[in-house]
């Protein structure tokens, strides 16, 4: 827990930088991309310290600033995999807060609906990479992956219908 709440507490400082450097010159495609990408690490630390909603807040700030740049560059396989990356966290903390005993079904299948959309998602942009031939060589197992989250987050949604 420690190494995870200083990690929030760095996050925190970079996203300062980062919104700093985008206020001075919007147009800088490497500090939009830090400030998508600090964000979502902000998030990650956040899901292992238990802070679902935090880590949501974090995914969804990092979803905005990567679906602009992903808009911005269109072409860039790099921004696309980052945005189906983004997509996929935003869906796996859905997933984490479907799973606390303390929410009620409803809550509980509308956590697991925003889940599969975001998986959806991501799977999307991931099937398409592998189509067009702009997959990563650190990329490539993703589709699997996400199929598997899809799959297991379909099952829940079944079960818990």
């Amino acid at each position: 827990m420690g190494d995870s709440a200083t990690a929030i507490q760095y996050y925190r400082q970079a996203l300062a930088i980062d919104r700093r450097l985008t206020s001075v010159d919007p147009k800088d495609a490497s500090a939009r991309y830090y400030l998508a990408y600090d964000s979502y690490r902000l998030g990650d630390a956040q899901l292992k310290t238990s802070d679902i909603r935090g880590a949501i807040a974090s995914y969804r700030l990092a979803v905005s600033k990567a679906e602009m740049n992903s808009n911005l560059d269109p072409g860039n396989a790099m921004m696309r995999s980052e945005l189906a990356r983004v997509y996929s966290k935003l869906a796996k903390a859905h997933f984490t807060a479907a799973s606390s005993a303390s929410l009620e079904r409803a809550g509980k299948r509308n956590n697991l609906a925003t889940a599969l959309d975001w998986y959806q998602k991501s799977l999307t942009i991931w099937l398409d990479l592998r189509d067009r031939g702009a997959l990563r060589g650190t990329d490539a197992s993703e589709v699997d992956k996400v199929a598997d989250e899809l799959s297991k987050c379909t099952t829940e949604m079944r079960r818990a219908a």
